[in-house]
């Protein structure tokens, strides 16, 4: 397997040139594209794990089987590269950080037409769309922000960093629903949503044939469990902390 390197806007990256080295060196002798749907998926369901109790059985069994598929050194490498990505979105949370990384690894499908918006264009369409959130806000009590084709998620990410930006509190005062056809990328779009800390759901499905999707391809992001959403009555909430978006 070739080795993949950066492009130019992101050599200047530590974190990321961390993760392309991590992510070259268990390319050696796994199948490339593998890697990153075995690596979404683990961090997809560690997360999801915390506090879906519901949906934990079936995606701790998902995430122990693409955990078999390594032994415990490239196990590790895998944690290594979850331990990147928290470094890099933590210290800076206003990018798509997994969108350029899938661009720069070559992992898009041409096929599908799967072309990822630059971040910065999504902040500037995000500045436009959003104008004052505060002021729907103070009229309705919260706002929801929605992509039905959402990708790794750079529209909502950028969505949430100009609520941010103006004093919005984006776990009690914004619901982010997304949705893609593509499993994988839905679940990129929900790392990087959830450690932001935003309040929503991800779904998987078709957007354009408005088919229901099941609760097993609903992600729902940690900060829907905030009792202010049961309060509100999109979240309900068992005493084992079971949720279900209503």
């Amino acid at each position: 397997m070739s080795r993949r390197n950066l492009p130019n806007n992101l050599t200047q990256n530590p974190n990321a040139k961390l993760f392309l080295k991590t992510y070259n060196s268990l390319a050696i002798n796994y199948d490339h594209r593998g890697i990153w749907v075995d690596f979404v998926t683990i961090f997809a369901c560690s997360i999801s794990n915390d506090l879906d109790k519901e949906q934990r059985p079936r995606r701790n069994e998902i995430m122990d089987n693409a955990l078999k598929r390594y032994p415990e050194d490239d196990q590790k490498k895998i944690m290594e590269l979850m331990d990147i990505t928290l470094a890099e979105l933590f210290s800076n949370p206003n990018q798509d950080f997994f969108g350029e990384i899938y661009n720069a690894l070559d992992l898009y499908s041409k096929a599908k037409s799967q072309f990822f918006t630059p971040y910065n264009v999504s902040k500037m369409m995000a500045l436009c769309l959003l104008g004052d959130p505060t002021e729907e806000i103070s009229k309705k009590g919260m706002i929801s922000i929605n992509d039905s084709c959402c990708g790794g998620g750079a529209l909502l990410i950028a969505a949430a960093n100009v609520c941010k930006a103006q004093g919005v509190n984006i776990s009690k005062d914004t619901l982010f629903v997304a949705q893609d056809i593509d499993p994988v990328v839905a679940m990129m779009c929900y790392i990087q949503l959830a450690l932001l800390g935003c309040a929503g759901y991800i779904l998987v499905g078709n957007s354009l044939s408005c088919e229901p999707v099941s609760r097993d391809n609903t992600w729902l992001l940690p900060g829907l469990f905030n009792q202010v959403w049961v309060d509100r009555g999109i979240m309900v909430i068992s005493d084992d902390v079971k949720g279900e978006a209503v």
